[in-house]
């Protein structure tokens, strides 16, 4: 599930933190599609996008970035150096903004992803082989993320969809604490504890992804000896497109195989979140949902039309 920044009473500059140009603009001439500007800042609704084989995961996630409008219009606007064509790495990002702009134009068939599936190197078995679409996502924004480098838009992605979090360690003997900073794309939020008890609203999984917990049996460096640990997590900063996954998947100790949690997980229109005394909140605009077994099945999203608010 996806949430936009609603307000914060800190700017979303300070919150995001905007990270240092890696590189300079290409000299060369830019070059850029042509875009339909009529449309380009509406909320397209309901245009298609063909399967594959085994894409329902890509199609959906797709839907959802397209109808993120600060990722879309961003999008739109990069340029990209002339010779960016023989790279098939770099053609990802531009391959997926002319699929944009397909879709946004005044054709209602459906669209197709050949050429963002063969800017990605895959094969029809590749194409053939459902993917979770979590998995999927991530590595799509970090190739997006490498890709970009050298466009117009350097640090698009990180800037909409990456935060910071610190886990914390501390001794209990000796109170000394160290912590790890991590950067993340989404939030991937366990539903069940380990003694089988249900979280059953995004909230609570929330929370009980920050409680702290004890740890037995770790090496302390001040204290030359295995101390117990109390081990937590923080959010440090928090981007403008949060996203969150809920764990679904477990492994039966039995069988040795995956198993789909299917327990009712219920989620907010708005959520508010508190970090070093800001808070920001955040309304729901997307969903990616599975229906299906842990090893198969189909996604399908749903997103919010800003236009109507439905």
């Amino acid at each position: 599930m996806v949430f936009n920044t609603l307000k914060s009473n800190q700017s979303v500059e300070k919150v995001v933190g905007t990270p240092p140009q890696k590189y300079q603009l290409p000299k060369k001439q830019l070059f850029s599609l042509q875009l339909i500007t009529k449309t380009k800042h509406d909320s397209p609704v309901c245009r298609g996008i063909k399967n594959q084989g085994a894409t329902c995961y890509l199609n959906a996630f797709v839907q959802v970035i397209l109808h993120t409008p600060e990722f879309r219009n961003a999008l739109l606007e990069l340029t990209f150096p002339h010779d960016s064509g023989d790279d098939v790495w770099f053609n990802v990002a531009y391959q997926l903004k002319r699929l944009f702009v397909e879709i946004l134009g005044p054709d209602t068939s459906v669209v197709k992803t050949k050429d963002l599936t063969n800017s990605l190197g895959w094969t029809q078995e590749d194409t053939d082989t459902q993917q979770d679409v979590q998995e999927f996502g991530r590595y799509f924004l970090g190739i997006l993320d490498e890709k970009l480098q050298l466009t117009s838009s350097a640090n698009m992605i990180s800037n909409l969809f990456s935060g910071i979090q610190v886990e914390i360690l501390t001794c209990i003997m000796c109170n000394i604490s160290k912590e790890q900073y991590s950067t993340f794309f989404d939030i991937s939020l366990p539903i069940r504890s380990i003694d089988g008890k249900t979280y059953d609203s995004l909230e609570y999984a929330i929370e009980q992804y920050l409680r702290p917990e004890i740890l037995d049996e770790h090496f302390c460096d001040i204290c030359g000896k295995k101390c117990k640990f109390l081990k937590g997590q923080q959010f440090k900063e928090l981007p403008c497109i949060l996203c969150f996954h809920l764990g679904r998947i477990t492994y039966n100790i039995n069988s040795l195989k995956p198993e789909k949690i299917n327990d009712k997980v219920s989620f907010p229109f708005f959520i508010s979140i508190d970090v070093d005394g800001y808070n920001s909140v955040f309304e729901l605009y997307g969903v990616i949902s599975h229906k299906g077994k842990a090893t198969f099945g189909h996604y399908y999203s749903y997103i919010k039309d800003f236009n109507s608010g439905q």
